[in-house]
């Protein structure tokens, strides 16, 4: 069982990475801080708390793809405060690019253009 301390120092430690100051404001001694730090990570249980606390930091600070969807389709319609015609239609082509959409009807024809000759071919 971890001592509150040592929670906090797991916890001051996920957010600055420096051993010396996650021990200061863990409420470890300024004149030993260094030293504290350094013993505090060689210690197994609180290297696996840090590793915790990192995954769920990393977890709340990246957006995942539902909420990136979400803010893309609110630029889309236009809920953003601030969003330019530019950004809307930004918006609208990484939409796109995530949902292709195939056009509708049974029009599978392709038209190629010979700007040389001059000669329209179409395929079906």
């Amino acid at each position: 069982m971890l001592t509150a301390r040592r929670q906090r120092f797991i916890q001051e430690y996920a957010l600055c990475g420096n051993a010396c100051e996650a021990a200061r404001r863990a409420g470890y001694s300024p004149k030993t801080a260094h030293k504290k730090g350094y013993m505090l990570l060689r210690i197994p249980a609180i290297r696996d708390g840090i590793d915790k606390a990192l995954q769920d930091l990393r977890k709340s600070s990246v957006a995942d793809l539902q909420e990136v969807q979400e803010f893309l389709t609110d630029v889309l319609r236009g809920k953003v405060p601030g969003a330019k015609t530019r950004d809307r239609v930004a918006a609208a082509n990484i939409l796109q690019r995530r949902y292709p959409v195939e056009p509708a009807g049974d029009n599978n024809e392709v038209a190629i253009i010979d700007d040389i000759c001059g000669e329209d071919i179409t395929i079906k």
